[in-house]
């Protein structure tokens, strides 16, 4: 299946931030083949420069779609329902992609696909994951390169810890998942000139639910920074740069 793709009208094409900050994308939605098979009239639809004349007879994929009409992707969202639930938990993650407007997002609907389109990313977004993809070290090494040269991966937590286990064989982590009845998550100090502070909008707390699953404080990988938790061993929310990139792994749900 195609990937589908969303974009305001003036996408701006930002680079990675070296101090692993996430800029959350904010986008207004557009149909892939509005993006992909404009190219016919040489005006991508008002979304870049088109580099070819002949109409897209198909959209065989996101790449596809940028190399034709010349479009920066600023995040790419996993969305293969072979390993989650795209109708419910991606959904849920893709409306908060999709908040605003500004930047470009794409959704792959296959592992593969998306780790083929990192390179033409700023940021990737995983949501709560059912199974763990299995991938081979070569496909771990380039998720892993892809951060550490400047990319921003942000990951949900899930309820059985494959979101966990899907980071831990990238990074080489021992983070562990764990989930609590009800509580409330204090903004903590490092969050302070994040794009959690207050000056960004962020709470003062994030309010209670009745189910969160977060992270072992005791679990985390050196030099992560927590940016919400109650203060003690449950981390609802937390970083960690890597190279000159970073992750983020957002347990409140």
């Amino acid at each position: 299946a195609a990937p589908t793709t969303s974009s305001s009208t003036t996408p701006a094409p930002t680079s990675s931030s070296t101090t692993a900050e996430m800029v959350f994308p904010t986008t207004t939605p557009i149909s892939l083949e509005d993006l992909c098979c404009d190219c016919e009239r040489s005006s991508c639809n008002g979304h870049g420069t088109c580099d070819v004349t002949p109409k897209i007879k198909e959209c065989k994929g996101a790449i596809d779609c940028r190399v034709a009409c010349n479009v920066h992707i600023d995040v790419a969202v996993l969305m293969d329902n072979a390993y989650l639930d795209t109708a419910v938990e991606g959904a849920n993650m893709l409306q908060s992609v999709n908040a605003g407007e500004g930047l470009v997002a794409v959704s792959y609907t296959s592992v593969n696909q998306w780790i083929s389109g990192l390179s033409d990313a700023s940021s990737a977004v995983v949501p709560e994951l059912d199974k763990v993809p299995r991938l081979n070290s070569e496909k771990n090494e380039k998720i892993y390169e892809w951060v550490y040269d400047g990319g921003t991966l942000v990951s949900a937590t899930d309820d059985f810890g494959d979101n966990n286990d899907f980071l831990n064989a990238i990074f080489g982590w021992n983070t562990k998942r764990k989930y609590l009845y009800g509580g409330e998550w204090p903004r903590q100090p490092a969050a302070e000139g994040t794009c959690f502070d207050e000056q960004n909008g962020s709470p003062d707390t994030l309010p209670n639910l009745a189910y969160v699953t977060y992270n072992d404080r005791n679990r985390l990988p050196s030099g992560a920074e927590i940016l919400y938790s109650d203060g003690a061993r449950q981390v609802s929310v937390w970083r960690i740069a890597v190279g000159d990139g970073g992750v983020y792994m957002v347990g409140y749900d």
